[in-house]
């Protein structure tokens, strides 16, 4: 098989998105030479370690797309004028707002087309469905051969209600494969009008090694008891109900603390919420931690906490890795019947899953798993088990190349 991909990315390598560097990380210790295109660079000096000591610079292609719109305008210009001389009818299929939708308007063709113009791509495999749209140009114009597009949720649950629900309907008939990180995306998918049978569901996995079963739970009593969240502080993460939750929690657990890990633009408003309830010195705000600081933070907590609910917009949860991580390290987990999570979590086995919005169906089931450690201690066996059976990056990665195996007809 010949083992050559190219991953089309956002933002590469991003924190926040460290599936995707575990997923390049997996490819490469398979033997595939793994090329990665990102519309833009990140701050680097936040970087995971495996970028480095795997060389992922090495094959790495940066567009340089301009984040303000008049620097992409200004720039396009003469990209637009140097390209019309070399392609000029590529140019302009480039910039087709009726077939491409976003990926014309937002310029990002013209900018990828300025990089690429003469190449040839076997394998294209973007993440995201507004790159799987960048995708199917490159496809259409013959810079790319095969192309598979994952889709992780909020690409699917609230793109097409701000971009019109046909917005995808050109990548779909060009896509050799679409993945999808649950059924529940999967099924959404589908209903927008892409083919059942030419989806598959792939989660996106964790390297099992970084996140250990804990040893020796921690075993404080009444006084002591902790709980957790590692999230973005946005809207569909369900912060609220969870807030609520610890104040109904307060009065039988004297001692108990919460700690939010992450940032985002609902953190004054949260802070205020907690101010209200006079929680501040039961709640505590971490901010944005590295990933052995926030193993830290899972090592010593007693439950962990994913209260995710529809925001307004109709974002939603993707899969909702963390709840994965949680897992993995033995941490029982408490969240919400929403969107993919019942995919990722054993319900009564590794975990609870309560209706979304409630607060005191997170509180009851919290209180239980408070109260009972071997509860505790049984759940997050069954958890690390699951998640190493299921998500493992070993494991997705020889799933991955099945699925790359079936789109380009070569065996492994």
């Amino acid at each position: 098989m010949n083992k050559r991909v190219t991953l089309l990315l956002n933002t590469f390598p991003s924190l926040s998105e460290t599936f995707i560097l575990n997923q390049v990380v997996g490819l490469k210790k398979k033997g595939w030479e793994v090329q990665v295109i990102s519309f833009k660079k990140p701050n680097m000096n936040r970087v995971h370690p495996d970028f480095y000591n795997f060389n992922c610079e090495e094959a790495w292609t940066v567009i340089g797309l301009p984040s303000s719109l008049s620097k992409r305008m200004v720039k396009g210009l003469g990209l637009f004028l140097k390209l019309f001389v070399k392609a000029p009818s590529l140019c302009l299929r480039a910039l087709n707002k009726k077939k491409y939708r976003t990926a014309a308007s937002s310029l990002k063709n013209l900018f990828i087309l300025d990089k690429l113009v003469g190449q040839e791509i076997p394998l294209l495999h973007a993440h995201f469905g507004p790159n799987g749209l960048v995708g199917s140009f490159l496809k259409d114009v013959g810079i790319v051969d095969k192309l598979i597009v994952t889709y992780h949720g909020s690409d699917i649950n609230s793109y097409p209600r701000r971009y019109g629900h046909d917005v995808y309907h050109h990548l779909y008939k060009k896509a050799d494969l679409i993945t999808a990180n649950t059924s529940f995306t999967k099924g959404k998918i589908t209903n927008n009008g892409a083919d059942p049978d030419n989806i598959a569901i792939l989660p996106v996995g964790l390297n099992t090694t970084d996140y250990p079963l804990r040893e020796d739970p921690p075993t404080e009593g009444l006084n002591g008891l902790r709980i957790l969240t590692v999230g973005r502080l946005v809207e569909k993460k369900g912060y609220p109900w969870a807030i609520e939750a610890v104040g109904l929690l307060q009065a039988e657990f004297p001692g108990l603390t919460y700690h939010i890990v992450g940032d985002g633009p609902m953190k004054e408003q949260l802070k205020a919420l907690v101010s209200e309830k006079g929680l501040e010195s039961v709640i505590s705000f971490c901010g944005s931690l590295n990933a052995d600081e926030v193993r830290q933070e899972f090592s010593q907590a007693h439950v962990f906490v994913l209260a995710s609910a529809i925001s307004a917009d109709g974002d939603m949860e993707g899969q909702g890795l963390v709840l994965q991580e949680a897992q993995s390290m033995g941490v029982p987990v408490v969240s919400t019947l929403h969107n993919g999570i019942p995919d990722g979590v054993l319900d009564e086995e590794s975990g609870f899953l309560v209706p979304e919005k409630n607060s005191q169906a997170l509180a009851d089931k919290i209180s239980l798993l408070l109260k009972d450690r071997d509860l505790r201690v049984s759940m997050g066996k069954a958890g690390n088990s699951f998640v190493r059976e299921n998500y493992d990056m070993s494991v997705l990665t020889d799933k991955l190349e099945k699925l790359y195996s079936s789109v380009t007809g070569e065996q492994g």
